[in-house]
């Protein structure tokens, strides 16, 4: 079975008053696998701010990406989420630094 590419947006760190924010990129990734992002509100890693992780769905469950990015605030985070991903609220029974996830 042949592996379809599909081109997403990668996410790259730019550090903007102080905090880290946003510049997309072209990536591709394999057609089977599909990219949902994940809003954290201050996570241990970036205890002042929200960050929004990607992780590739396959059949064989999600895998976390290298590929975030940090905001001041919530808005911002959601800004930086591809054009026409659809918002989940969280489980709860999700880690408590997340917000909502998006696929």
């Amino acid at each position: 079975m042949d592996a379809k590419m599909i081109k997403v947006q990668k996410l790259e760190n730019v550090i903007i008053n102080g905090c880290l924010q946003i510049a997309a990129l072209q990536m591709e990734i394999p057609g089977n696998d599909f990219p949902m992002y994940v809003i954290y509100e201050k996570p241990l890693d970036f205890p002042n701010c929200f960050v929004v992780r990607r992780y590739l769905i396959s059949r064989h469950g999600a895998k976390p990406t290298l590929d975030h990015f940090t905001a001041a605030t919530l808005e911002d985070a959601r800004n930086g989420i591809p054009f026409g991903l659809v918002r989940i609220e969280r489980d709860p029974l999700d880690e408590p630094q997340i917000v909502e996830s998006w696929i």
